[in-house]
């Protein structure tokens, strides 16, 4: 075949690209046209729009049986259309803490997909207050990592207010260093959150100990690393987004840590949906009385009937000098019988008990080897 036959040939390949193209095109506008007829059912059984365990067991299904093997690419590409078809029942509102403000979007994006609005707020404190008095539906916030483990504001935040957990991700935490600079050594100030300062300390201390530091409160990315002499730590979202040059890659001090982010919302503005091939949790918060044996009594409800403690952590309460609340990650629904059956026992032993719901694990990547002793997905 000589060169004239073969761009022949590539002619016609990629008028079929461009026919396939239009196809899949015209099918995501049925299925706006659909969800535009699910919206008004919905509003005429003043039914919520939000179901976010419907969403990954679709999601997972069709990437389960897809030939397609860059599946977390699939899966970033029918999370954005479904994300589109939501936003045509309405509008996801979203509150992002400061704290890791730069993986706070992504794991938002990760679990909503980006047709939604977000507002950046100072503290995680602020995000659930937004989302109690109804200023947005939703906000995400860290939760645990690997190397800090549980995020006590957010614990704190969970225990004082009454919202739901409604969606878990899971990220790898790499941080860059990006900037319109050529160099390190042109940069003059260093503009991060206070968790991607403690994050990335010795590269700081080390490379940047010349530079002045301003710890961004708000999203100020846009505005402030884009001048001269300015830089800015952000994590991989953020580094390619700003269109900015990355002078430096991974600069954190741990290079497998990640993070568990949680969606929370009021109660009645999301369905849940059952969904075998999804995995769930549930998380609750008890007190125990100051005596031996009073926790171990409490556990061991879920322990004796095979429930497995993801996470177990203590907070302070407020209401009384050296009195705790006990904030445990359970894997099981709210539904199994067992479940309900440790719940009737504990309710005993314990002078506050919260449930904060059963909520779907939503999955990102399945190839990233910082995730390679984690366990399985249940499908």
């Amino acid at each position: 075949m000589n060169v004239g036959e073969a761009l022949e040939e590539l002619k016609e390949v990629r008028k079929e690209l461009d026919r396939v193209t239009q196809q899949i095109v015209r099918l995501i506008e049925q299925r706006v046209e659909l969800c535009e007829k699910v919206a008004q059912i919905k509003r005429k059984a003043n039914s919520p729009f939000v179901d976010l365990p419907r969403e990954e067991e679709l999601i997972t299904k069709i990437t389960e049986n897809s030939r397609i093997k860059d599946k977390s690419a699939l899966r970033r590409v029918l999370r954005e259309v479904v994300s589109m078809c939501r936003s045509v029942q309405k509008q996801t509102s979203v509150a992002l803490p400061s704290a890791m403000q730069s993986y706070s979007k992504e794991a938002a994006v990760s679990i909503f997909g980006s047709s939604c609005s977000f507002t950046t707020v100072e503290s995680v404190e602020h995000a659930f207050k937004l989302v109690e008095t109804g200023y947005v539906d939703f906000c995400v916030t860290p939760y645990e990592d690997t190397v800090h483990g549980a995020l006590p504001s957010a614990l704190d935040a969970l225990v004082r207010h009454d919202l739901k957990i409604v969606a878990e991700v899971v990220l790898g935490i790499q941080y860059h260093l990006v900037s319109r600079e050529d160099s390190v050594q042109a940069v003059k100030t260093l503009v991060a959150d206070a968790e991607a300062i403690s994050a990335c300390q010795e590269f700081v201390s080390s490379t940047l100990s010349h530079v002045r530091i301003i710890l961004a409160k708000r999203d100020v990315a846009s505005e402030l690393s884009k001048r001269k002499g300015y830089a800015y730590l952000v994590g991989a979202y953020d580094a390619s987004m700003l269109g900015l040059k990355v002078l430096a890659e991974n600069v954190q001090d741990s290079k497998d840590n990640v993070c568990r982010f949680i969606a929370l919302s009021r109660p009645g503005l999301y369905l849940r949906t059952k969904a075998e091939r999804v995995k769930h949790k549930t998380t609750i918060a008890f007190t125990a009385e100051n005596k031996p044996g009073s926790l171990t009594s409490i556990l061991s409800e879920f322990s004796k009937r095979g429930i497995n403690v993801t996470m177990i952590v203590s907070r302070p309460l407020r209401t009384r000098k050296w009195d705790y609340a006990f904030i445990v990650d359970l894997e099981v629904t709210e539904e199994d019988p067992k479940f309900v059956e440790a719940l009737k026992m504990c309710k005993n032993k314990t002078a506050m008990l919260k449930i904060f719901g059963t909520y779907p694990v939503v999955r990102v990547s399945t190839d990233n080897p910082l995730f390679s002793d984690w366990p399985p997905y249940s499908v």
